[in-house]
């Protein structure tokens, strides 16, 4: 798991999503009663006063302890996963981060009260539905990420993806800018080769040049002549 500071420096990100939802649900809980529908920008806006004991806008699919659990469990998840991402995947790691906020503000609620706090209250044209569910500031965070990681997914390419594309499957090898054979023949000025190429040549360099020592050891009269012996033999 990536400890360096870098990895950590998103969670910024996630306590000010933390303090904000807190801050927001206490006001209401203080100033408005349950029930209570106050105009904010005419009926286009309210603030409308709720329990939500289900899931985000009010989606009821389970409840209750086992909800908390799934609540719990996928904060977990989050986390885990924003500090597995790597660091140089900057929009992604901070739109996890902000997610995690938002799943931890709410989480809190459930494990706290037993229910989730609700106050914005959004109005919608007629041919989609009378009013938006009621949410949050934690529903804000959730739902705009996880929109936002999809339309990454589906729209941006992954940086590992663009390097792929960049070298096309070749890799690349750096190679001196004049790389020079025993007898004095440059093989190439290029200071980069595809692999395959750069161990081509040098294959057939190190052949030829072999082949030439060869043909030298065999030439006639290049061979050193056989040490005389000065010893004499003494004819008695």
């Amino acid at each position: 798991m990536n400890r360096s500071p870098q990895a950590w420096l998103p969670l910024i990100l996630t306590g000010v999503v933390i303090i904000l939802d807190r801050l927001t649900k206490q006001i209401v809980d203080k100033t408005m009663d349950l029930g209570d529908s106050i105009p904010f920008l005419g009926d286009a806006v309210r603030w409308t006063y709720v329990h939500n004991y289900g899931m985000a806008f009010g989606m009821k699919l389970t409840g209750g302890v086992v909800l908390g659990y799934i609540s719990i469990l996928a904060v977990f998840v989050i986390l885990f996963v924003l500090l597995r991402t790597p660091p140089k995947d900057v929009p992604t790691r901070w739109i996890l981060a902000a997610i995690l906020g938002g799943a931890i503000g709410n989480t809190y609620d459930r494990l706290v009260y037993g229910y989730v706090i609700d106050f914005i209250d959004v109005n919608l044209p007629d041919f989609l539905m009378d009013r938006w569910p009621v949410f949050n500031i934690a529903d804000s965070a959730v739902s705009v990420g996880v929109v936002l990681l999809i339309l990454m997914m589906l729209f941006i390419k992954h940086p590992k993806e663009e390097e792929a594309e960049a070298t096309d499957g070749n890799v690349e090898v750096n190679m001196p800018d004049s790389l020079v054979s025993a007898d004095g023949m440059t093989l190439t000025d290029a200071p980069r080769f595809d692999s395959g190429v750069a161990e081509y040549a040098v294959a057939e360099e190190a052949r030829r040049v072999g082949e030439a020592d060869k043909s030298d050891e065999g030439e006639p009269g290049d061979d050193p002549e056989p040490e005389q012996d000065d010893d004499r033999e003494v004819r008695s």
